[in-house]
């Protein structure tokens, strides 16, 4: 069983992932959580308002003081904002360790692997305006 560290920083050349707080709220509405295109194929419809938006960072935010809560937002360190998140979580009802979902704008598409993640060979994909 994996000693839980929950949601730490991780760095590549690219990006930050990070914790979330509630200052996010305006770039997660704006390049990604408010768009349909993005989010069809989520647990979470579209968000109508930026009040939902800190609604669900507040849950994260709450969520990270836990030891077992991963969700990140990824920061492209050329735009300086956040452009998606992912996040981490265990499979009900399976043996697996854990999944990674990701959600990003369609249109960014530049390729990042963190080795930070151990042993995960998923590839984070954000990029370009």
């Amino acid at each position: 069983m994996p000693t839980h560290r929950g949601t730490q920083t991780i760095e590549t050349p690219r990006l930050i992932l990070r914790r979330a707080t509630l200052a996010d709220a305006q770039a997660m509405f704006d390049h990604w959580a408010s768009d349909p295109q993005v989010t069809r194929y989520l647990m979470w419809p579209a968000h109508t308002s930026t009040d939902i938006t800190r609604q669900v960072l507040q849950s994260w935010v709450n969520g990270y003081q836990q030891d077992n809560f991963y969700q990140w937002l990824m920061v492209h360190k050329d735009l300086g904002q956040p452009i998606g998140s992912i996040s981490g979580m265990t499979c009900e009802g399976t043996s697996r360790e854990s999944d990674y979902a990701q959600y990003l704008r369609y249109h960014f598409y530049t390729c990042e692997k963190p080795e930070h993640l151990g042993a995960s060979n998923h590839l984070l994909f954000v990029g370009q305006a």
